[in-house]
């Protein structure tokens, strides 16, 4: 095992097309390894707005700004980071070749994967948290598969175990959050539909493009974007979002959570939730259907789903997640 108080790289973006998911994600896991190992150098390497400077800058990291638009190859990258002791790669941007390039190296070499489409027997660490990853087998050295080793934000731990104790709840609080950019722009659309079935609700809506509709039969909050999210969630009884990062984290916290997939990948991964009963599939933003998503909406409503998904994320999950990751990466 090499020492884990040099130099860590971790490689992912965070912009209009990638969105904010696999920034927060190393984030909580730069967290976790910190708390572990306090005298460790963590540098985040990609291509990041502004606001995703302020998060990393935030929690006391350093940044180096790459333009994931041109070509990036391995080649370039292992001039930057072959003096480090781990570099931390969580970007869909890159071909086999690519990794290949970074394998047995100087450095430990930890890669995110969430659809397994790779060869990474070569890679030192792989981490897949999605429900079922378990039962797959990479053929690494180092494997931190299945939900045990999600890499959760450290200030919803309190929200979860809070929301395990209340099984059964009230519905007052409604959370619309279709990823960062809402890329097919149906968040204003949803909220219009949400509307139209609830009253006296508080819909809360998050998106970086304004909410264009405004209810008549609730309250609506909205922000562009909301850094500290568990104070959202610790309000919410229930939610709307899209595929990525933040059906994991409702689903974590005890929140019934209805998801709408941004793509293919996140739609299947999602049924895979579903079928776990740890959230319920409520349509896709590229092909979103009013009838299905009317539909499933008034199913997630129904007080026997809220106690089934709530049983389900109870069990399902690790309240000390982060912590498993930080130490298998750690050890790796």
């Amino acid at each position: 095992m090499i020492k884990f108080g040099g130099n860590i790289v971790i490689r992912c973006d965070a912009n209009e097309i990638n969105g904010f998911g696999h920034l927060s994600r190393c984030i909580n896991t730069a967290l976790g390894i910190r708390a572990k190992q306090n005298d460790c150098r963590i540098r985040f390497y990609g291509d990041y707005t502004d606001k995703a400077v302020s998060l990393i800058e935030k929690h006391g990291f350093e940044h180096i700004l790459y333009n994931s638009h041109n070509h990036e190859s391995s080649e370039n990258l292992i001039k930057f980071i072959d003096n480090s002791s781990h570099f931390i790669l969580d970007t869909y941007l890159i071909t086999q070749n690519y990794i290949d390039g970074l394998c047995n190296r100087n450095f430990r070499f930890i890669i995110f994967d969430d659809f397994f489409k790779f060869d990474l027997t070569r890679v030192n660490l792989v981490i897949n948290y999605s429900i079922g990853a378990d039962n797959h087998n990479y053929g690494a050295a180092h494997q931190a598969l299945g939900l045990k080793y999600y890499p959760v934000k450290p200030a919803l731990k309190i929200i979860r175990e809070t929301n395990i104790k209340a099984a059964t709840r009230e519905y007052r609080s409604i959370l619309v959050m279709i990823g960062s950019y809402d890329k097919y722009g149906i968040g204003s659309h949803i909220a219009e539909i949400i509307d139209s079935l609830v009253s006296g609700k508080t819909i809360t809506y998050i998106n970086a493009k304004n909410c264009t509709y405004f209810p008549k039969n609730n309250d609506l909050i909205s922000h562009a974007f909301y850094e500290n999210i568990e104070n959202i969630y610790a309000k919410t009884d229930i939610a709307i979002t899209g595929g990525g990062l933040s059906k994991f984290e409702c689903a974590y916290c005890c929140i019934p959570v209805g998801v709408v997939a941004q793509n293919e990948g996140e739609f299947e991964e999602t049924m895979t939730l579903d079928r776990n009963n740890l959230c319920r599939t409520v349509g896709r933003s590229y092909n979103f259907d009013d009838e299905a998503f009317t539909a499933s909406f008034k199913n997630l409503l129904n007080p026997d789903t809220g106690r089934l998904l709530h049983s389900s994320s109870a069990k399902s999950f690790d309240s000390q997640s982060l912590e498993n990751l930080a130490d298998k990466i750690i050890n790796a």
